[in-house]
């Protein structure tokens, strides 16, 4: 990724299907990437409605364990805690060990995250009404075992 690329943040607000997709674009700290995350967060009437997609493909930062706790304090104080379950997927470019496997958030308990390589994976298990189910299919399925997208934005 080029490292003079200035950094951005495309939100898109769905209200037809309650989804947010957050896609940081360029090299940022972590801190400047929740400045922007909570700057458009807050434009958002009852955010904590809606499901997530992090898009981080084109995201050339790092989220440190201080960046995470921030993130989550900021949040439980935008929702006034509010516990409604919540889900959001996190789309990467590099698999790891998570990919597929779908798990309660460690620093926010009420919500469910997953991780993907596949933008439309993300996507289809954000909206499936058995997502466990869905996840299932996917980690079963030879031709999907490997799947990933570029990352570019259509």
């Amino acid at each position: 990724m080029r490292a003079n690329r200035e950094f951005r943040l495309v939100f898109l607000v769905d209200r037809d299907t309650d989804l947010l997709v957050i896609r940081p674009i360029g090299r940022a700290t972590g801190q400047q990437f929740l400045e922007k995350l909570f700057e458009a967060y807050h434009a958002v009437e009852a955010v904590w409605r809606y499901k997530r997609v992090h898009d981080h493909r084109r995201f050339d930062g790092f989220m440190t364990t201080f960046d995470y706790e921030e993130n989550a304090r900021r949040w439980i104080a935008l929702t006034d805690g509010n516990p409604l379950p919540a889900f959001a997927a996190i789309v990467m470019l590099e698999p790891d060990e998570t990919v597929r496997i779908a798990r309660p958030s460690h620093f926010l308990p009420h919500e469910t995250v997953c991780r993907f390589t596949d933008y439309h994976e993300a996507g289809h298990w954000l909206n499936a009404d058995n997502k466990e189910d869905y996840l299932a299919r996917l980690r079963q399925s030879p031709e999907t075992t490997h799947r990933k997208d570029s990352g570019e934005i259509y």
